[in-house]
């Protein structure tokens, strides 16, 4: 929920530049990553030397659209 300025690093990608704080409200409320899929309820895991979490569920039907858009 904060506000941030973000600019153009390298190619593509934004980088955060800082976070306005005087923007906040005081109801933000700190990310917490799931345990479990929204989706499928299966675990959500992350592995050893990548920063993505992933659900582990192999018929996830979030994950089988997301295929699908990928290769079309």
């Amino acid at each position: 929920g904060d506000y941030v300025v973000i600019q153009r690093a390298g190619d593509v990608i934004p980088e955060v530049v800082r976070v306005l704080q005087e923007r906040r409200t005081g109801e933000e409320e700190a990310f917490q990553m799931p345990e479990h899929c929204p989706v499928c309820g299966s675990q959500v895991l992350r592995q050893e030397g990548e920063v993505a979490a992933r659900c582990r569920g192999i018929a996830c039907p979030a994950q089988l659209k997301e295929l699908v858009i990928h290769f079309v």
